[in-house]
């Protein structure tokens, strides 16, 4: 690591064997070898550099002036004494803004220094971040350049620095005495670094060196001055970080923390000392402190050091309180501990900060945010604002949550329910092995146990059915894509079969632009252009229909747009404009498409081929039922009857759930608060349980080529005679109907 930062040093501030070049560093009294802190190593500095070694109390400002008056240095680096000086004269904390001698010498050197004079040095991580360090940045940035910022949190002892391991210090780059505004570089070795060797992390300095703008690995080039009194923390201006928090808006609502939870403090251990107990005693209640609070996220009652009797009641924990510790350890993201109905039997110490829900935060809500503050993106944040390990309640008001949208609070709630229940699944395996050993017969016990272990098993044995695409696509997705997956699973691999998969395809293509369609029509500004040519082409005075290629460009129209303008909230079926965004599934629907044209147009395969493209066109089709198996979570019915009941203002409907591949299924019932559901139309169950109508997209009719009932789409249109023809999905039997014509006009699929 000398190597590395010594290299550093040379291309960021000693590049010059002309100019002056110096270095300086506290000469510890009465310090031996061992005990030095600054037992810095010779080969730190190139070989022009000269040395000094100055006091370690605040002389060290007087004798760094004088050497700045005499060698008027070009080049300087320094090292600041870190120890807390005794008896610092008024004087001195009048002269400076800054906290700590660090501070002052710095102050000092920008002060002292020639104009257009090379400034680093290191720096504590108060300077950077902390709002105390303000003014001593307001004073170095008004008046001097920084052109880099070097951030490190290695062991400093790779440096000669005999500090603890967990302490850092920064290092930043001044040209004195100017403001121009010239890009600033940013470069940090860190845990993320240390997987690479030296000469890996000194070429990705090398790139940032000669970058005018963006990032490499470890660093990144900020174009935006440097204002007096921002923070430069690397974490904090790392535009990775801004771009996640940005990311966020994409779930939902986005605000801070206070705005949900009013944050409070506990007793202070050190400060109210005599109102702690160290031994339990009748009626005294636990103190919770940071160090009960596991790396896990849960309680550790095992380790309570006080007790306080009679505590005021406003001190205890109040219920659905969640408690996070101050001292905190980034690389553990579970230090978060969820209030449950006990923790109102616990006063919170200082080393604890209690986050109360405010009035209006769900339940659901609560959990969310406990999650997010359990999340990585959650310790980036707080890490990148942070000027060591202690959490401030001020820092954590200020964290944004986000407040999931609609779609993702059902879909988060759904997976809640699933662990639940596995976990009860869980719990009633482990109660009938207990239950064996617990009844007055043992064979009483062995039935019980084989009863109990009968329905485990099914489970179990479904569970790993649906592990398999097939099992999912079958029993899970809409009945026209189901019912001809069966058809290709029950086919052989001749050209029939091959016929088949790539019908199969056209129709997923076809089912998944309806949802398209359905979802621009909710949108006011959301229009596909696609639409309006196929409305234009059909409507021609000679007989058009919708191609293949229609419904490819219609679907690529969508995943290309940029919906960043359009709350997502509002999109039912928001998978349809993501999923071709993915490279694979994108080539693998390019692929069947080519080969659904070359079959059309004669050019398929024929004799010993055709086995072969069967197989690749199968594993093609898998692929993309793999990306679009969001199908499965929006049910297809078909609503039979309704009945309004006007006093209660809910309608009872009776429906057919057509999922999966058996035609046959039994009539359901159900209630909305929506009063214009149609009888024999189709709808989609979206996420929050809202049915979407289908008609005239897709329409459920008898098939009057075979009798059976089938889903019909528009296929053609005669302009000449007003009919439209209409191609089922299931089998590709066609239908015509002159009375849809004018349902289509209104939607705009005709003109």
């Amino acid at each position: 690591m000398i190597d590395l930062y010594r290299k550093i040093l040379e291309r960021t501030l000693f590049n010059s064997s002309s100019d002056k070049s110096i270095a300086l560093i506290p000469q510890e009294e009465n310090s031996t070898d061992e005990d030095r802190i600054f037992n810095i190593p010779p080969d730190l500095f190139p070989e022009n550099v000269e040395i000094y070694r100055l006091s370690e109390s605040t002389e060290y400002i007087d004798e760094m002036t004088t050497i700045f008056e005499r060698e008027e240095p070009d080049r300087v680096f320094i090292f600041p004494s870190l120890v807390k000086p005794s008896n610092v004269s008024k004087e001195i904390k009048h002269n400076f803004v800054g906290r700590n001698l660090s501070d002052w010498i710095l102050e000092s050197a920008v002060e002292h220094l020639k104009s257009e004079t090379l400034l680093g040095a290191f720096l504590l991580p108060s300077f950077a971040i902390t709002m105390s360090g303000r003014p001593i940045r307001e004073k170095i940035f008004a008046k001097n350049q920084l052109y880099y910022y070097l951030e490190n949190d290695f062991s400093l002892e790779k440096l000669g620095l005999n500090l603890h391991s967990q302490f850092s210090l920064s290092t930043l780059f001044l040209t004195v005495g100017t403001q121009e505004s010239t890009p600033v570089r940013f470069f940090k070795i860190s845990n993320r670094s240390y997987s690479a060797s030296e000469s890996e992390i000194w070429k990705d300095f090398k790139i940032l060196c000669n970058q005018g703008g963006g990032k490499t690995r470890y660093g990144f080039v900020r174009r935006e001055p440097i204002k007096p009194g921002d923070r430069i923390a690397y974490d904090l201006l790392d535009p990775s970080l801004k771009e996640k928090v940005k990311e966020l808006n994409k779930l939902g609502d986005v605000r801070n923390l206070n705005e949900f939870f009013e944050l409070k403090r506990g007793l202070h251990l050190a400060r109210d000392s005599d109102e702690l107990l160290e031994n339990y005693e009748d009626g005294a209640i636990p103190v919770l402190e940071g160090r009960n609070i596991k790396s896990d996220g849960t309680l550790d009652e095992d380790n309570i050091r006080y007790w306080v009797k009679d505590p005021d009641p406003e001190l205890l924990i109040k219920e659905n309180a969640l408690c996070v510790r101050t001292v905190i350890n980034l690389n553990h993201s579970n230090l978060v501990l969820s209030g449950s109905d006990y923790l109102n039997s616990f006063v919170p110490g200082h080393s604890i900060i209690v986050l109360e829900p405010r009035l209006d935060i769900t339940t659901e809500e609560r959990q969310i945010i406990v999650e997010y503050l359990r999340s990585n993106l959650a310790a980036e944040w707080l890490s990148a604002h942070l000027a060591g390990l202690t959490l401030h309640a001020s820092i954590l008001n200020e964290l944004p949550i986000p407040i999931l949208n609609e779609n993702l609070r059902v879909a988060v709630n759904d997976l809640r329910i699933a662990r639940d229940t596995f976990h009860d699944w869980e719990k009633l395996g482990d109660d009938s092995v207990k239950k064996l050993f617990e009844v007055e017969s043992s064979e009483e016990g062995k039935n019980e146990l084989l009863k109990k272990g009968r329905l485990l098993r099914q489970r179990l044995e479904a569970a790993k059915e649906v592990d398999k695409l097939s099992y999912r696509v079958r029993n899970l997705f809409p009945h026209p894509i189901a019912y001809r997956w069966r058809e290709i699973e029950a086919s052989n691999p001749n050209l029939e079969g091959y016929k088949k998969i790539l019908e199969t395809f056209e129709v997923l293509l076809i089912y998944i632009s309806t949802f398209a369609i359905i979802s621009s029509r909710k949108l006011s500004n959301f229009q596909i252009k696609k639409v309006e040519e196929i409305a234009e082409r059909l409507s021609s005075p000679s007989k058009h229909g919708i191609s293949l290629g229609d419904w490819i460009g219609l679907l690529r129209e969508c995943n290309e747009k940029n919906l960043s303008e359009i709350v997502e909230d509002w999109i039912p079926f928001q998978e349809v404009f993501h999923f071709l965004r993915d490279e694979n599934a994108n080539q693998v629907l390019g692929s069947l498409a080519d080969r659904r044209n070359d079959e059309a147009h004669l050019r398929g395969p024929s004799g010993k081929d055709v086995e072969e493209y069967y197989d690749n066109a199968k594993k093609e089709l898998e692929i993309l039922l793999e990306h679009t198996e969001f199908l499965s979570e929006f049910q297809l019915i078909q609503i039979e009857s309704t009945k309004w009941d006007s006093v209660r203002e809910l309608n009872t409907y009776t429906y057919r759930k057509l999922m999966g591949d058996h035609p046959l299924v039994p009539e359901e019932t159900s209630l909305s608060e929506d009063n214009q559901l149609e009888a024999d139309s189709l709808y989609i169950k979206d996420r929050n349980g809202t049915l979407n109508l289908l008609r005239p997209y897709l329409t459920r009719r008898e098939c009057p080529s075979c009798g059976r009932p089938a889903i019909f789409h528009l296929d053609k249109f005669y302009e000449k005679n007003g009919i439209c023809t209409l191609k089922s999905l299931e089998h590709g039997h066609t239908a015509e109907d002159k009375e849809i014509t004018e349902i289509f006009r209104k939607v705009g699929m005709l003109k």
